[in-house]
Parts: structure tokens; C-alpha cells; sequence
């Protein structure tokens, strides 16, 4: 479901480039509902993998 989520971010454009700061995590529930993952695993899980998935995604703009 992760590599579903990178359309999902917040992000904020500088001068420079775009930042991104974290997931729309009403969009990541609602996929993951969708998909019939729970919601308790998700709010468990997904807050560390967001903390990587953005550092990665900002290392790569």
C-alpha cells in the first residue's frame, strides 16, 4: 500500500524546490479502508514509515 501513497503527500513549494512534509493521512485511511486493511494497524504503523518514505522523498527532489 506504501508505494500507492507518493500522489498523497503534503508539500510545499520554496524557491528553490518542493518539500514535501507528510501524507494526507485522511487519503491514506480511506485507501486503506478500500483495501479492507484496519484502521488501528494503519494509525499504528504508517506514522515511522511516513518519517522515512518523506526524508527519502525530499532527498530525491
Amino acid at each position: 500500500m506504501v508505494l500507492h501513497l507518493h500522489g498523497q503527500t503534503r508539500a510545499a513549494v520554496g524557491m528553490s524546490a518542493m518539500v514535501h512534509y507528510g501524507w494526507d493521512m485522511a487519503s491514506v485511511l480511506a485507501l486503506g479502508a478500500a483495501r479492507g486493511l484496519d484502521a488501528r494497524l494503519l494509525a499504528e504503523w504508517l506514522p515511522a514509515i511516513e518519517a522515512v518514505a518523506i526524508t527519502n522523498m525530499n532527498a530525491e527532489d
